[in-house]
């Protein structure tokens, strides 16, 4: 019998991750964005009705009118979410979904609903041999090679901090906050229309500043400004923009009651006991809002200053850790007993996806 091939999905609210199992990166990245022409008959070769997703939206953003499928880790357009999924399988990864078993992400506190219509949308749009979710947090601890420790996540549209002990999560003592990715993007927004006040809003370029520009001050960095050169296709005067503060975007993140040093510790501190030494000792970071430079390093001050134990755990690729981490967990001998079959979801339905793991 073919042995199936086994795809690693993590979707977020900015970006969808694909590969195989084994891969230590994803093999191609789009934006969890679909789109729509603004106008019919505005170019030719364009369908009104159809909903566009990857390359084909992104070469000609101007044209279409943007929707975003998952908001605050929640899907809010399931015909769009399936249609990123369909033209992951079709056009980036150019498997055939009936031959595959599907490794997903999924955040903390998703209901069952939604969890048993992920699993319809795979075995009946796609046809999938057999299909898994795992928290992302949980896949981004078993990429860091650990199994007890805090995942700090921060992404686009959620913050989290998440105590996992032995593979488990400690639901009661998660933490979250709704200030990540998208609400600096909107702050960096708000700063540069000051500087040019016909800025449009364009995420993708507001998330290419932040992501250039922005870092954490440190005594080895201190606050210097910095220069964005504008593209070409930027209908502006202005060519060029300067920050003469980079690193104001990115202290949010450790300002105020959600600040995230303070996501970790309330998380820890929920826990019992017996197990806050050993959690203290691997903080996992994990998501994009992670990644800014310096970022590691003042979380590790800002928590030493409160429990002396801590470690904060920063791999290089880190906005990749959940990905990795569905990419170790399905080359486990175990994981062909993990995953519902098309068989099994044939015999008991989607809810066989709540069953599995409550």
């Amino acid at each position: 019998m073919t042995q199936p091939t086994l795809t690693c999905i993590d979707s977020g609210s900015a970006n969808t991750y694909l590969g195989l199992v084994g891969d230590n990166a994803p093999r191609a990245t789009i934006a969890t964005v679909a789109g729509k022409p603004r106008h019919a008959g505005v170019q030719a070769g364009l369908d009104s009705a159809k909903t566009y997703v990857g390359d084909e939206l992104e070469q000609k953003r101007n044209l279409f009118r943007m929707t975003y499928p998952l908001e605050k880790c929640q899907i809010v357009n399931w015909d769009d979410m399936r249609e990123i999924w369909r033209h992951s399988f079709q056009n980036e990864l150019r498997l055939d979904a009936s031959d595959c078993v599907s490794i997903l992400s999924e955040h903390p506190r998703i209901d069952f609903k939604a969890r048993a219509e992920i699993c319809r949308t795979f075995f009946e749009s796609y046809s999938v041999k057999g299909f898994y979710i795992q928290n992302a947090q949980i896949l981004a601890m078993i990429g860091s090679g650990q199994t007890t420790g805090v995942t700090l996540d921060i992404g686009e549209g959620m913050a989290h901090a998440v105590p996992i002990y032995e593979g488990c999560q400690l639901f009661h003592a998660m933490r979250r906050s709704d200030f990540s990715g998208r609400e600096l993007t909107d702050s960096l927004f708000n700063q540069l229309k000051q500087l040019e006040p016909q800025f449009p809003q364009d995420i993708s370029i507001l998330r290419d500043i932040k992501e250039k520009l922005c870092y954490v001050q440190s005594k080895s960095k201190p606050v210097q400004q910095a220069t964005y050169e504008l593209p070409d296709s930027f209908q502006l005067k202005t060519k060029a923009l300067t920050l003469t503060n980079p690193c104001e975007v990115p202290e949010m993140l450790f300002s105020g009651q959600n600040a995230v040093q303070n996501l970790i510790l309330n998380s820890i501190e929920a826990c019992d006991v017996d197990v806050q030494a050993d959690l203290e000792r691997n903080i996992v970071l994990s998501g994009g809002s992670t990644k800014f430079e310096g970022f590691a390093e003042r979380l590790q001050t800002e928590l030493q200053g409160k429990r002396r134990g801590i470690e904060v755990n920063a791999l290089e690729d880190r906005q990749y850790a959940t990905f990795v981490g569905q990419s170790v967990l399905g080359c486990l001998d175990t994981f062909k007993d993990m995953y519902v079959t098309a068989a099994e979801y044939a015999e008991q339905g989607a809810e066989v996806i709540n069953r599995r793991w409550l």
